[in-house]
């Protein structure tokens, strides 16, 4: 394609503002798992999305927060080092519960790329308030341009992607055309299983768990796949909350994610989800090495 134009984002922002759902709603399809729980994204994710010429490559980060152990590091290591890679970087804002505190002095302290605001929930928030924090927000910070959006109901969502193709200088695609994603089918499948974790149970079982593709072997002649996965917790007193009574529970899990992944790769899928005890998987450098994280952060 003639006058190519390409450039990298990032889209940042404190936890549980909505920055996976919003890079889902860019692209147009799931790249990113979404949870009400804090700290769900752990690792950067890169989507693709094309707009006219220009092909935008979305990295959805981990929330800002102040980490006490390994993993917390490694993710915030990460978050900073996607926005040092970046050309923009778009904040996001919970419009409904501003929490600016955390955010604005990552910014601050990365004055070489511009910045968009984007304020999301908006059908949480009565308009005159959304105009109060935009014009705060924008006292307090040059923002290239700001957009008020509810992500999961795709409102607002074109603007910032016509905005986006705005900014994108000429450069070739570094992706192919249909790609949606950098992330390889099997660590997708291991992010759609821990999702389901984080949906369906508290506290506890979330924070204390992770989950690797272990078998991927596709039947081409059958139009199916095997899947198998461990799902790693760290106390044996996990292992019945996580299985739920007869099993109910996992097998909930497992049918949701094998629906889903048989949809994404169009061909039938085998799940088997196997709960293992590793109680310091946290500490284990070939998690981070899967993930792509700097274990010493």
């Amino acid at each position: 394609m003639a006058n190519q134009r390409f450039l990298t984002v990032a889209v940042i922002g404190a936890p549980n503002v909505g920055k996976s759902t919003l890079v889902n709603a860019l692209v147009g399809q799931k790249v990113s798992i979404a949870s009400p729980k804090a700290q769900t994204t752990r690792c950067n994710l890169i989507g693709l999305m094309i707009e006219g010429e220009a092909q935008i490559a979305l990295t959805d980060t981990p929330g800002f927060f102040a980490p006490r152990e390994r993993l917390g590091r490694a993710m915030q290591y990460d978050m900073r080092t996607a926005i040092k890679a970046s050309t923009g970087a778009l904040l996001v804002i919970d419009a409904s519960w501003p929490n600016i505190e955390q955010s604005l002095p990552v910014l601050t302290g990365n004055r070489n790329l511009w910045s968009a605001l984007v304020l999301n929930k908006i059908d949480r928030v009565a308009r005159p308030k959304l105009l109060t924090l935009a014009q705060s927000l924008n006292t307090q910070f040059p923002f290239e341009a700001t957009f008020m959006v509810s992500a999961l109901k795709q409102d607002g969502i074109q603007d910032i992607r016509r905005f986006l193709a705005k900014m994108a200088p000429e450069g070739a695609w570094l992706y192919p055309e249909d790609q949606i994603t950098t992330l390889p089918l099997r660590l997708f499948a291991a992010e759609l299983t821990r999702e389901r974790v984080y949906k369906h149970f508290y506290q506890e079982i979330p924070y204390a768990c992770t989950v690797e593709t272990t078998q991927w072997e596709d039947f081409t002649f059958k139009n199916e796949t095997r899947v198998a996965q461990h799902i790693y917790i760290q106390k044996n007193s996990q292992r019945p909350i996580l299985l739920g009574q007869n099993g109910e529970k996992i097998h909930g899990i497992r049918e949701s994610v094998q629906k889903e992944l048989s949809t994404v790769i169009e061909r039938k899928v085998h799940l088997f989800l196997h709960v293992k005890v590793r109680d310091n998987w946290p500490e284990d450098k070939a998690f981070y090495d899967l993930w792509n994280l700097h274990y010493n952060a």
